[in-house]
């Protein structure tokens, strides 16, 4: 009986408060005054009627005084059309914007990265551990390169780099600002990235001491050059040195970080001046992140990288997509991490 009325009680509470103000006390001494003659003459069974008759209760006094704010807001805006048109147009507005910018958003961290070859093999390394891209040491990629038995590839990139661009036959004029990425050779062929038109970047072509070369985005060859069918070998002036463009690639293809889009593809091989990266005792001419493809195999070995820590989940996204972010010592993994690898 006592758990009983501790159930009845509990129950009282929840009613509204204007119910509560109202009735509660009489609500109250009711359940205490028959809740023993109840259980005295019907046992077990009159006191769950008892029971179940007050749960029922608490959501149609919900529901009713609900009714009655909802008769008294819709007559409320009868009476005022032109704030009511004002608050229903805002509302609208601003729930259909929010949910546009979330869902866009959404879809563009987590869907695969277009264009690129099983995109669920790649992983991006990352140091910062709240989440922020921070550059390894060159050395470091070198040495994720060594570990074939677990990637099958890894390349090195430097996202949000400024050129300012003059474009062929048009030299006199002011330059544009356009943002991209400096890359090794094997960025391309790591991401399973094909040309649309021309080459891209190849570690077997693509050498120190050779005339500068770039590949630019499809936006880029659309928006800048007007879509173009000489655009191969056309000469840009990239920070006032001369590139040749060597290839375009497929569209929506905007880098391996599509929230930062890039629109020219510049290797790490071409002179230092073209690059125009500035340089500090604390701050290299190239301080790049790292992605890799996992390797096919289906028992790869475990991560065993020198004084780091193995790689564990941070935030992934179920159902969309494959990117997601792990959290490590010195770097972050984006993407996922082959079958059968360990992850303690």
């Amino acid at each position: 009986m006592n758990f009983a009325w501790r159930i009845y009680r509990r129950l009282a509470q929840a009613f509204p408060h204007e119910f509560k103000l109202a009735y509660g006390t009489e609500v109250m001494q009711l359940g205490e005054d028959v809740i023993e003659d109840i259980a005295k003459r019907d046992g077990a069974a009159g006191l769950i009627r008892l029971i179940a008759d007050i749960a029922i209760r608490v959501p149609l006094e919900y529901l009713s005084e609900m009714r009655g704010d909802m008769r008294y807001a819709l007559r409320a805006l009868i009476k005022s059309p032109g704030f009511a048109l004002v608050g229903i147009i805002s509302m609208g507005l601003g729930i259909g914007l929010t949910t546009n910018v979330y869902s866009s958003k959404w879809a563009m961290l987590f869907r695969e990265l277009p264009a690129a070859a099983n995109a669920k093999q790649l992983v991006m390394f990352q140091e910062s551990a709240d989440g922020d891209l921070a550059p390894v040491s060159y050395y470091y990629v070198e040495q994720y390169r060594a570990q074939k038995s677990l990637f099958t590839g890894v390349a090195a990139f430097e996202t949000g780099i400024p050129f300012n661009v003059t474009f062929q036959g048009d030299l006199s004029a002011k330059p544009e600002r356009v943002f991209g990425q400096l890359v090794s050779p094997d960025y391309f062929s790591v991401l399973g990235v094909k040309p649309q038109r021309g080459r891209v970047l190849s570690a077997a072509v693509d050498k120190s001491g050779d005339a500068p070369v770039v590949v630019i985005s499809d936006r880029f060859w659309r928006n800048r050059l007007n879509s173009s069918p000489n655009t191969l070998g056309q000469i840009l002036r990239l920070n006032g040195q001369i590139a040749t463009i060597v290839g375009i690639t497929p569209k929506n293809f905007n880098g391996a970080l599509a929230v930062n889009p890039s629109e020219l593809f510049l290797p790490i091989t071409a002179p230092a001046a073209l690059r125009a990266i500035k340089c500090s005792k604390s701050s290299p001419a190239f301080s790049p992140s790292a992605l890799a493809r996992n390797t096919t195999s289906s028992n790869p070995p475990t991560w065993n990288w020198p004084n780091r820590r193995s790689p564990r989940p941070m935030a992934t996204a179920s159902g969309a997509g494959p990117l997601g972010l792990w959290s490590v010592h010195s770097f972050l993994v984006l993407g996922n991490i082959g079958p059968g690898t360990s992850r303690d």
